[in-house]
């Protein structure tokens, strides 16, 4: 008597998350392959979904918002290594806003 075939375990795939670039400007159009945020709290969003192997900053915030993107920074310096952003890059056209994120974020 021919039994009934035996069934195998499968385990299921590990999730992954995609890799994903983080272009952070009120303004500016990103660059090809990249993910604009255009709000702080828009990035802090992005940057909490994880996921964002590289992030590129802006300083201000322009349009009569008033403002910095320096709240983004420090949400990235309190994020946990494994979740930080690998590579870090400022865009600003300050170079004193440039050195302010630097500065928050270790650089």
């Amino acid at each position: 008597m021919v039994g009934k075939p035996a069934r195998l375990k499968t385990r299921a795939a590990p999730k992954t998350t995609p890799i994903m670039k983080l272009y952070v400007d009120d303004v500016r159009t990103p660059p090809p392959g990249w993910v604009v945020a255009r709000t702080v709290k828009e990035a802090i969003a992005v940057l909490d979904a994880g996921g964002v192997d590289e992030v590129s900053l802006d300083y201000f915030i322009g349009d009569g918002e008033g403002g910095t993107f320096l709240p983004v920074a420090h949400h990235i310096a309190a994020m946990t290594r494994s979740h930080r952003p690998k590579k870090i890059h400022f865009h600003t056209a300050s170079s004193a806003g440039a050195a302010r994120l630097a500065s928050v974020l270790g650089q």
